[in-house]
């Protein structure tokens, strides 16, 4: 796997970490290397003995991808590990502006996908959907499952 590959894995994995201690899987310990505790989850998660053999089988080199995710904050003396620091730090940025929104919920991923070829940008979309942050309802799902669509205003400038 090149690194361009194992970065955007890596990416993708880093923050499983929040996850899985939300989840009661990963173990409260002391986590000095660590900056953040939930990327001491996220290298838990790697280390998962459920887990783990599934990841192996898939990916050989595993071991460098969890070095890289779990260490998104305190990165080791690498390219990769530095370019997977520099994004995780642009996308907190993001989250700091999205943080002025009026809507600062849990926002879908497909509220930045569109078919309109003439859309550029976020900007142009009219309508975007959140999701209610509330246990999931199984006699509800519709309230639970579904986001709730928008009409998205004009930007304050």
């Amino acid at each position: 796997m090149n690194s361009y590959y194992k970065i955007a894995l890596a990416g993708l994995l880093h923050d499983i970490g929040k996850f899985y201690q939300r989840a009661r899987r990963g173990k409260n310990q002391s986590y000095q290397e660590f900056i953040y505790q939930h990327a001491l989850f996220t290298k838990q998660w790697f280390e998962d003995p459920e887990i783990k053999p599934s990841l192996s089988k898939a990916f050989s080199n595993i071991d460098e991808i969890k070095i890289l995710a779990s260490r998104h904050h305190n990165p080791v003396d690498s390219l990769e590990s530095k370019v997977l620091q520099k994004a995780d730090h642009l996308s907190s940025e993001e989250r700091e502006k999205e943080k002025e929104d009026e809507f600062n919920l849990l926002h879908t991923v497909f509220e930045r996908v569109s078919f309109i070829e003439d859309s550029k940008k976020e900007d142009d979309l009219e309508f975007w959907g959140y999701y209610k942050l509330k246990p999931l309802d199984f006699e509800n799902l519709e309230d639970t499952v579904f986001p709730v669509i928008i009409q998205r205003t004009a930007k304050k400038k």
